[in-house]
Formats: C-alpha cells, sequence, structure tokens
C-alpha cells in the first residue's frame, strides 16, 4: 500500500514512488465524474478527454471481461463503470465552459480499431458488442439531453461551412449516431 497523508479534511496526497504502480482508489467519484486523473491539470481540455477515452475503454474492457472468468463481478464492475461514464459525460453537457465541440470530442468513442490496439486478445464480435453495450446505455442514459440536439434538424438548413457552425452540426451528429 502507498502512503495516503491527509491535507486537509476532505483531501488527501498519493505518493506514487515508482514508475509503474498498481493504485485502487475507492470512493472518489468526483475526480472520475469530471474525467480527471490524478495529476491532471484540471482545465487542460485535452486531458480531460484523454481521460474520458480512458473511462470510456475501461468500461468497454470490463464488458470485454464479464465474458470471461468472474462474470458476475466482471458485470457488476462494467455497470459501474458504465454509470461513472453517464454521469461524467452528463457533467460535461452542464458545464458551461465547454463549447459543443468539447461536447462532442468528450461523447464520442474510440473507434473499434483503436480499441483493439489496446487489447492483448482481439475477439472482433466481443468488441462490437461490447462497444454497443457502452453506446446504447449512454444514449439511453442520455437521451433527454441528445434529443434536443438531434432535433435541430441541421440537415434541413442550407450548408454552413462557418467554424462556428460546425461544432453543433458535430455534436448534433454524434447525437444522432449514438
Amino acid at each position: 500500500l502507498l502512503p495516503i497523508t491527509p491535507l486537509q479534511q476532505g483531501s488527501q496526497i498519493l505518493a506514487v514512488v515508482q514508475a509503474c504502480q498498481l493504485v485502487v482508489l475507492v470512493d472518489i467519484d468526483q475526480m472520475v465524474l469530471d474525467f480527471l486523473p490524478v495529476g491532471y491539470i484540471y482545465d487542460d481540455p485535452f486531458k480531460r478527454w484523454e481521460a474520458g477515452q480512458r473511462l470510456m475503454l475501461a468500461a468497454i474492457q470490463a464488458r470485454l471481461d464479464a465474458r470471461t472468468g468472474d462474470r458476475a463481478e466482471a458485470a457488476s464492475q462494467a455497470d459501474g463503470l458504465d454509470e461513472t461514464v453517464i454521469a461524467a459525460l452528463s457533467r460535461a453537457f452542464d458545464d458551461g465552459s465547454l463549447d459543443d465541440g468539447m461536447r462532442n470530442q468528450l461523447l464520442l468513442l474510440s473507434s473499434e480499431g483503436a480499441i483493439s490496439e489496446t487489447l492483448t486478445v482481439v475477439d472482433p464480435q466481443a468488441l462490437r458488442e461490447a462497444r454497443r453495450a457502452l453506446r446504447v446505455r449512454v444514449a439511453t442514459a442520455l437521451a433527454d439531453r441528445l434529443m434536443p440536439l438531434v432535433g435541430t434538424a441541421h440537415w434541413r438548413r442550407p450548408y454552413d461551412a462557418s467554424i462556428a457552425a460546425m461544432a453543433p452540426r458535430a455534436l448534433a451528429n454524434t447525437a444522432l449516431a449514438l
């Protein structure tokens, strides 16, 4: 176990002293919900996106793990990670500092090809099913936020190639694809 030092009430510092360490964090949903892994700069959009991608990858990996080994425990972990992803994406929709372009990027799931590069053994069918399961869970849980985006019916208006029009259009297309 690593030493954890109380800094002030409600916060702690975790000393990571080796190049590679396994750290299990319990009851810290706030950090995950913010898409902010330990040590990352809070206002760095790329790091927030990258942490979100890792969180979604962990949810997909948990679904793949549920197909083998201790299925009940892995399925429970997958459900918990799905809920964490959904809560984090909900917070992204509520975050007034994010524009539609960033919301779109946070909502995008990695492609099957990109995910397969992280796997030791690739089962294309299982990967497709796990990715689809997360996509369906996200789309169902966030339907009240996604449907108004789809409802903008941007495809019925004349095409606007301006940068200001691209982000809302991309977000609506991603919502529609979910």
